[in-house]
């Protein structure tokens, strides 16, 4: 596992592994391998503590419960997101149990790395558009450019695309839990005080209610499911709590 190699060994691991992982959300596969309640017990297996990636993962599953990839819409990075936490605070403290302070600072530092992932998915998404569109234009008038093994430019383009949707994710994921870690080590550090700690630690019980009551909203205004969803709800909130 991850959690044997040295420091900086074990952020690149992770930041690659997570990369690999965030591609199943959009470019490949989408088998729900990269949704945070799925890639938070990974990551956290991976680093030798498998019960703060499930708390991770579920809390970022229900703050993005009903946000979801449909068509254009690019939501943000729940995935990176959970992975940054899961990441940052297993390595800034790897020995010992990991307090609600410390996933608290890890939130407030993977959340805007979630904003940050989709606003650089929009942008990977127009390169690859417009390097689709210029091969396509390419073939139109130079047809004979179409190699005669069967390997069209189209799908290098796609290729293309796809490894620069994996480096926007590998950065993503490497940039932001090298700062999870940091603000974490620096909070043990300097030994803050005790009404801060609990104060952030009351700041990661509260997270999951902002997703649980969006959550309740979107299914109340649409008059369907609505006990359903506050079944499903209750469980993970549950689960959040006895992990």
């Amino acid at each position: 596992m991850l959690s044997e190699l040295s420091l900086p060994l074990k952020l690149v691991f992770a930041a690659a592994i997570g990369g690999f992982i965030s591609l199943d959300y959009v470019a490949v596969a989408q088998t729900m391998l990269s949704v945070p309640l799925v890639v938070g017990p990974i990551m956290g297996w991976l680093l030798g503590s498998f019960k703060v990636g499930l708390a991770v993962g579920v809390a970022f599953q229900l703050l993005w419960l009903v946000d979801s990839a449909f068509g254009a819409h690019i939501p943000p990075d729940g995935s990176a997101a959970a992975q940054i936490s899961t990441i940052g605070v297993l390595c800034a403290l790897p020995d010992g149990g990991v307090p609600e302070w410390a996933l608290s600072v890890s939130a407030l530092v993977a959340i805007p790395f979630a904003l940050l992932s989709s606003v650089a998915e929009g942008w990977v998404r127009k390169a690859n558009n417009r390097l689709q569109r210029w091969v396509v234009d390419k073939l139109e008038e130079e047809p004979r450019r179409v190699d005669r093994k069967g390997i069209r430019p189209l799908s290098l383009a796609t290729t293309l695309g796809i490894l620069l949707l994996l480096v926007k994710a590998v950065i993503i994921i490497g940039v932001g839990s090298l700062l999870c870690f940091l603000a974490i080590y620096y909070m043990k550090l300097w030994q803050a005080p005790d009404e801060l700690l609990r104060g952030l630690g009351w700041g990661w019980r509260m997270l999951p209610a902002v997703g649980v009551g969006a959550a309740v909203c979107y299914f109340t205004r649409r008059k369907r499911g609505v006990a359903l969803a506050l079944l499903g709800l209750s469980a993970a909130l549950f689960l959040l709590w006895i992990v």
